[in-house]
């Protein structure tokens, strides 16, 4: 889940972890969502490599709250086996890999260039070879 959020963030070249200030707070710094002075709910997709990597993530944030959602992953995946070298012509079957990570964060203003903020993440793969979850 390396690849950022938000369009602000990744035309800076994820420059932006002392900037954040917005409801991408959760990812770049959770103590930027001490400085909303709104509600924001933020929504982005992206596909890469032609469409064949989606990532969607959905965040809301208050100025001391926040959860968020991300999701990437590839469907459609065509298992083959080799038979002599040679790629099977009917595919074994299709899958869809993907990994989901849940936020939640909480941050809190000490002074008007000050605040604080920590994450509850919890993460869960859903792979070919099986599946995993951990928080952190």
């Amino acid at each position: 889940m390396e690849v950022g959020v938000g369009a602000r963030a990744l035309g800076m070249g994820s420059a932006f972890t002392s900037l954040s200030e917005d409801a991408t707070s959760f990812y770049w710094n959770p103590a930027g969502i001490a400085k909303l002075n709104k509600n924001e709910l933020f929504v982005m997709h992206s596909e890469n490599f032609n469409g064949v990597v989606k990532y969607n993530t959905a965040s809301y944030a208050n100025n001391s709250v926040g959860i968020a959602f991300c999701q990437i992953g590839v469907d459609s995946i065509l298992i083959d086996t080799l038979e002599n070298d040679t790629l099977n012509p009917e595919p074994e079957g299709i899958i869809n890999i993907a990994d989901y990570v849940f936020y939640l964060s909480y941050a809190n203003k000490i002074s008007e260039d000050l605040s604080w903020g920590i994450n509850l993440k919890g993460i869960w793969r859903d792979w070919l070879v099986g599946s995993a979850y951990g928080f952190g």
